[in-house]
């Protein structure tokens, strides 16, 4: 009888293969840091995939773009917003369509999981922009797609037909474990791999949790531990809530902190343009 990691892992191809549009984010990072692409080799790529070109124009659309002329194709819409910020929609729009489910065995409704979702993602990056030191799109990424281990791990339990469910006492890692064989943090890096995203944020989303992350020589992998010590973790309280009530504590010894000279003012300064910039993304999808 195959193990439960293997069953995990049997899991891990099956979204694989039923969520390809992920793959799309790699290739226009390569594309976008290549010397010899243009605009128009990331607008064939996301051209590629109807649903998603369809999702980036109607948002390039969007007022959050500006006024002007609407856009009718994708390099119209890539030269309107510039490669840059295509690849932060892109990335947004996918981990929108990956996270548009509820993780029951987690207890976290569909809105809470793209909630947590988008705020890291955009936390994240305003911490890459912050010290100066980690590539934003790279950040953005990696923030975005955090917790993206646990839509494994309900797969991977719902294909098991085990009814097991997180209550909220114990260890969350030792539950992952136990049921699945890996932690989210080790299933997010599964998923990533296959996926074929850069590998500078599949190491961070892996190592986040780790305790050897706090004084990684790698700003990325710092910078996911030290958002997973600040802000919420989605579970047995509504995001919302959890990101407006908890009181922000800097951990003072951690390596990210003295690196960068982050205090108490500066955080809840990037944690406000951060609920700002999430309000306003929140507000385009609901108009």
């Amino acid at each position: 009888m195959p193990s439960t990691r293997d069953r995990f892992m049997e899991a891990v191809d099956s979204i694989g293969n039923l969520c390809p549009a992920p793959r799309t984010l790699g290739r226009a990072l390569s594309l976008l840091r290549d010397p010899d692409s243009d605009i128009g080799d990331i607008a064939v790529l996301v051209s590629q995939d109807p649903a998603l070109a369809a999702d980036i124009l109607r948002c390039a659309n969007s007022a959050s773009y500006g006024a002007g002329a609407r856009v009718a194709s994708i390099e119209e819409a890539v030269q309107k917003i510039g490669s840059s910020e295509t690849i932060r929609l892109l990335g947004r729009v996918i981990t929108h369509t990956l996270t548009r489910m509820d993780l029951p065995n987690y207890g976290i409704d569909t809105e809470d999981f793209w909630a947590e979702s988008l705020f890291n993602g955009i936390f994240v990056e305003q911490l890459a922009l912050a010290t100066g030191d980690i590539d934003a799109d790279e950040a953005y990424l990696a923030g975005l797609l955090r917790f993206i281990g646990r839509l494994a791990i309900n797969e991977a339990m719902r294909s098991f037909g085990a009814g097991v469910f997180w209550d909220g006492r114990g260890s969350l890692a030792a539950w992952e474990r136990e049921n699945s064989g890996v932690t989210y943090c080790e299933a997010g890096g599964a998923l990533l791999r296959r996926w074929q995203l850069p590998e500078a944020v599949v190491t961070a989303v892996e190592g986040q949790d780790a305790l050897a992350s706090a004084e990684s020589p790698v700003p990325l992998v710092q910078s996911l531990h030290f958002t997973s010590s600040l802000l919420p973790p989605g579970l047995q309280l509504d995001f919302f809530l959890a990101v407006g009530e908890r009181p922000i504590v800097i951990p003072r010894q951690d390596g990210f902190v003295r690196s960068y000279g982050l205090t108490q003012d500066l955080v809840s300064e990037l944690l406000e343009r951060t609920q700002e910039k999430f309000a306003a993304v929140r507000e385009e999808r609901y108009h």
